[in-house]
């Protein structure tokens, strides 16, 4: 790699930041016929598993509770439809229900909710609905709301639909899109009024559902560079990304900021190893590889 790519390369490491996720040991469990697998937290108890698809597992304390069902999906269904009918569902055991929906797409819908009655402490808690391939998965999660943690919640909701596997083979959450990627640098920095070319980019994917975007490059003596940040979902082998952008061109005689601009995007997604990050276009079908960064 010549002088100029490596310079290329830290300035992109920089721009697309680091990871941090937070230390968490998870344990797999896989259903009695084989058929469904997931993660969940290492510390937490044994998971209950009841019939067509149902379970449920407590923190250590017993205060958190996480439920999960697995359905085959209905043709023409969406997932705000199933999450009607979960919250319905739930409230059928709890008439105070609260719930309100946050977002949904063709691919999931997120819920919160909260209840109470005369033998219940107020309680409060998340649900999400993934259709996923021929099944739709319900999650959700819920604890005394003196003892909410949105931070927690939020790592909890999006680390363990990540491990969700219609086989044996659930992978630890946070060793799979919970890092750093780039792709390599091609060609060198160029010089002003040469034509000369270089581009590289990047992902860091966090534990708390948000990512950083860098892109870098230069053509004939212009650098460009683009950063983005937001949230993403990941849904079954879709990942959507919810992100504000802001682009920038520069030469030696000029620099033009572009307003930051919002941007959704989806891809298909799955890792070609465990070192390799392929995202697909479904429109289009191009397909961009990232490298793991391995410091």
């Amino acid at each position: 790699m010549t002088y100029s790519r490596c310079v290329l390369t830290a300035v992109l490491i920089l721009i697309i930041g680091s990871a941090r996720s937070a230390a968490q040991d998870w344990k797999k469990f896989v259903s009695t016929d084989g058929s469904f697998s997931f993660q969940y937290p290492a510390d937490w108890g044994d998971v209950w598993e009841g019939e067509n698809g149902q379970f449920e597992m407590r923190s250590p304390s017993g205060a958190e509770v996480i439920r999960i069902g697995v359905r085959p999906a209905e043709t023409g269904k969406s997932p705000s439809e199933y999450a009607g009918a979960l919250v319905a569902l739930i409230r059928s055991n709890n008439p105070q229900l609260r719930a309100s929906m946050l977002k949904a797409d063709n691919n999931q819908a997120n819920f919160e909710f909260s209840y109470q009655d005369f033998l219940v402490p107020l309680h409060r808690g998340n649900g999400i609905v993934q259709k996923v391939r021929r099944h739709v998965v319900f999650l959700t999660y819920d604890v005394p709301a003196s003892q909410y943690n949105a931070l927690r919640t939020g790592r909890l909701m999006f680390l363990i639909p990540l491990s969700f596997t219609f086989d044996d083979a659930s992978p630890d959450p946070a060793s799979s899109l919970i890092r750093q990627w780039s792709t390599e640098i091609s060609g060198g920095i160029s010089a002003p009024g040469s034509s000369g070319a270089s581009f590289g980019d990047g992902y860091t994917f966090y534990s708390d559902g948000t990512f950083r975007y860098g892109l870098i490059g230069g053509l004939g003596g212009v650098a460009v560079a683009t950063t983005e940040t937001g949230t993403f979902a990941v849904a079954g082998d879709f990942l959507t990304l919810h992100g504000t952008a802001v682009r920038s061109q520069s030469s030696h005689s000029s620099q033009i900021t572009v307003e930051p601009e919002n941007e959704t995007r989806k891809y298909r997604w799955y890792l070609e190893d465990d070192k390799t990050l392929v995202l697909i276009d479904p429109e289009t079908k191009a397909r961009d590889k990232f490298h793991a960064v391995i410091k």
